[in-house]
């Protein structure tokens, strides 16, 4: 009798760990966290709210405010770009985009971070 009790619970104790487990690595939230952690694989803290402001003071004139581009210029989502490639482009302009050179290195990797997951 004490075999099928302690089957069952050990039973329990396994479901309910795997329910713990499936919730916190589906729920938004954790993603939430997860992504204000890092920054462009720096080891900076990730700001979104920071990153939003820089890119509407730096790029949203041109790029539009949710990154869909405006006229000719190009527009951001989806970027093929990696996040270096980001801030390069950032310090050195590309093409008809002058170079940004009032940055701190942090501003920058809180731009490209932005970008890079701009409708992600």
């Amino acid at each position: 009798m004490k075999r099928p009790v302690i089957f069952f619970l050990a039973l329990m104790v396994i479901a309910a760990a795997v329910i713990v487990f499936y919730l916190q690595f589906t729920n938004p939230q954790h993603k939430a966290a997860d992504e204000n952690k890092q920054a462009a694989g720096s080891g900076r803290a990730y700001n979104k709210e920071l990153a939003f402001e820089l890119y509407q003071e730096n790029c949203a004139d041109c790029h539009g405010r949710d990154g869909r581009g405006i006229m000719s210029n190009p527009a951001l989502t989806g970027t093929r770009f990696s996040e270096t490639q980001i801030i390069s482009i950032i310090q050195n302009g590309l093409g008809a985009m002058p170079a940004i050179d009032d940055l701190d290195e942090n501003q920058m990797h809180q731009i490209a971070h932005f970008v890079k997951h701009l409708n992600n």
